[in-house]
């Protein structure tokens, strides 16, 4: 079998217009950030899973300017002496500040919402 693998078509990036280039320079400038232990840079994302046994998709948290675990033992007793977290994730309607409102009080809502700065990825097209 002869392998072709520049014939199949998996995803293509969006127009290169205003808000693609606007999402890249903003992810772009965080990536060139140095680590701050204070303003630590989350990546979130789901991604398919190709294979009956991964069970459809996942969802994966790294840090892209760390060398060590995201989520590791000491995360949750950290999280208090964080200043913000950076996270940076795809654009889905339940990735905002709006998704704390339909699951916490106003006031639970607005306190996590203040620990949290938003950075999206640009849009890619589906072939």
């Amino acid at each position: 079998m002869e392998m072709r693998p520049h014939l199949k078509k998996i995803w293509s990036l969006s127009k290169l217009d205003g808000f693609f280039l606007a999402r890249m320079e903003d992810l772009l400038w965080l990536y060139s950030l140095l680590l701050d232990l204070l303003f630590p840079v989350v990546c979130f994302g789901r991604h398919q899973a190709h294979n009956r046994e991964a069970g459809g998709s996942k969802f994966t948290a790294s840090a892209p300017n760390a060398n060590t675990p995201c989520f590791d033992g000491s995360y949750p007793r950290r999280i208090r002496t964080l200043k913000k977290i950076r996270l940076v994730q795809d654009d889905l309607n339940t990735h905002g500040t709006s998704a704390f409102y339909e699951t916490f009080s106003p006031g639970e809502a607005f306190a996590l919402a203040q620990r949290f700065e938003f950075h999206y990825t640009p849009k890619k097209e589906a072939n």
